[in-house]
């Protein structure tokens, strides 16, 4: 198994875990085939940016098996130049989405989050987590409970911790000298502070 294609199948546990645990929201099974795409292209870019594999096959592969008749090809393709053109540093901290708010506002008084924007591994996250936060809110424009810049705070801390085990299980130690490494290991606590806030 690539790494790539093991990331892709830790970020569906973690867009599963998001859902149930953190959201407590059950998506529709459509919802769900849209979130594999964009979890199979953010696992493409990885391959891409970072492993060198040449695993587009076996991850394309993977999302066709997972999404079986609904699979196109070309929407993992548009999904990939999303979050690719999503990885944009001074895009993000212009604001705009929910997710690019909810870093802006954030900035003002914890500026460790910038981090996130200061190489591909910290982009990466950001955008995949801002694709699902759109997917998952235009789904729930009739919730509300669903608050938008929450559900923004909540996606882009689950995804970060999931990309940074596993950037952590790939790279080792050496993973702690990039860049955006200190907003990885910031989220740790976030996301502590952010269970206990939540109630049971």
């Amino acid at each position: 198994m690539t790494k790539s294609l093991k990331l892709y199948h830790e970020l569906q546990e973690a867009f599963d875990y998001l859902c149930s645990s953190w959201l407590r929201y059950r998506p529709t099974p459509s919802t769900v085939d849209d979130a594999n795409v964009i979890l199979a292209a953010s696992s493409f870019l990885f391959d891409n940016l970072f492993a060198k594999e040449n695993a587009g096959k076996e991850i394309t592969a993977a999302a066709a098996s997972d999404l079986g008749p609904s699979f196109k090809p070309r929407a993992l393709s548009e999904a990939a130049t999303s979050i690719r053109l999503g990885m944009s540093a001074e895009d993000i901290v212009k604001g705009g989405t929910n997710t690019r708010d909810y870093i802006k506002w954030v900035a003002e008084e914890h500026p460790v989050i910038l981090d996130a924007l200061k190489d591909n591994y910290g982009l990466l996250v950001v955008a995949t987590a801002e694709e699902i936060a759109s997917l998952i809110l235009s789904q729930n424009q009739d919730n509300h409970d669903m608050v938008p810049l929450e559900t923004a705070e909540l996606t882009l801390l689950s995804f970060a911790q999931a990309f940074f085990l596993f950037y952590k299980e790939v790279y080792g130690p050496s993973f702690l000298r990039n860049p955006s490494a200190s907003f990885f290991a910031d989220v740790e606590n976030e996301m502590d502070r952010v269970n206990k806030e939540i109630p049971n």
